[in-house]
């Protein structure tokens, strides 16, 4: 929920960001859920694949990593298999 602030802006509103990390509460309620409803709140259908690449772009990785441990490890994955430095 790195850019949580940012789609809520840019629907139009403020909304108070989930306080846990996405893997804390993806089951009881997950982060793709409490977009859908931030986006029906602004009256707009989300979608995981259109807008999740609007948000989580390259130059945006690192950042997410720093709030999602799940992600960074899996990005840590895939550096070490290419050869790469891993992210701090």
């Amino acid at each position: 929920m790195p850019f949580w602030d940012e789609i809520a802006a840019s629907l139009g509103f403020k909304a108070s960001r989930p306080k846990a990390k996405p893997e804390d509460i993806n089951h009881k309620n997950p982060p793709s859920k409490r977009l859908r409803a931030l986006y029906r709140r602004a009256g707009y259908a989300y979608d995981k694949v259109r807008d999740g690449r609007k948000w989580l772009t390259a130059d945006r990785l690192e950042r997410a990593a720093k709030d999602c441990p799940q992600l960074k490890d899996f990005l840590n994955s895939l550096l070490e298999f290419a050869g790469a430095e891993k992210l701090t």
